[in-house]
């Protein structure tokens, strides 16, 4: 099953770069980025394998890969850039995930407030050039993720 995305990712002041994966053109069609992100991975997970403290020391995370070419080099650059931010309020950021099946049918929506980036990799090989991104989410704001299956 082909299916395409879209990544969003806001600063909550308004004041840092929007970034934006976008595999679905307005119209519906797949464009070329699409084509570049390789896979994403979203992760509840409880820090601590404790069914008592389960509710309290939850983690989410997102992680995806994304081909590097001459349609993701502003991504890259813009995503770097935030991994070297230390400080000031654009360290944590909204995300917005969607994902659609081959019918262009919304299979999964996903809203993330206060995520920072934790890990930032660039790797060079013979199969070509990627980057990937581990975001999280900051400590307390578990109850903050939503899923649906409409647009959040």
């Amino acid at each position: 099953m082909s299916a395409y995305y879209e990544i969003k990712i806001t600063a909550e002041n308004g004041s840092g770069k929007e970034i934006e994966l976008v595999g679905i053109s307005e119209e519906g069609t797949p464009n070329a980025i699409n084509c570049k992100i390789k896979e994403i991975h979203i992760k509840v997970d409880a820090e601590v394998q404790e069914a008592n403290s389960r509710s309290s020391k939850i983690v989410n995370s997102v992680l995806f890969t994304i081909d590097v070419d001459e349609s993701t080099y502003k991504q890259c650059k813009d995503l770097m850039d935030w991994a070297l931010t230390s400080k000031g309020m654009d360290v944590y950021r909204t995300v917005r995930i969607n994902v659609q099946n081959e019918n262009h049918l919304l299979l999964r929506s996903f809203y993330f407030k206060e995520m920072f980036l934790d890990d930032y990799n660039e790797d060079y090989s013979e199969k070509g050039t990627t980057f990937t991104v581990k975001l999280l989410q900051k400590p307390g704001y578990a109850s903050e993720f939503k899923n649906s299956t409409t647009p959040l």
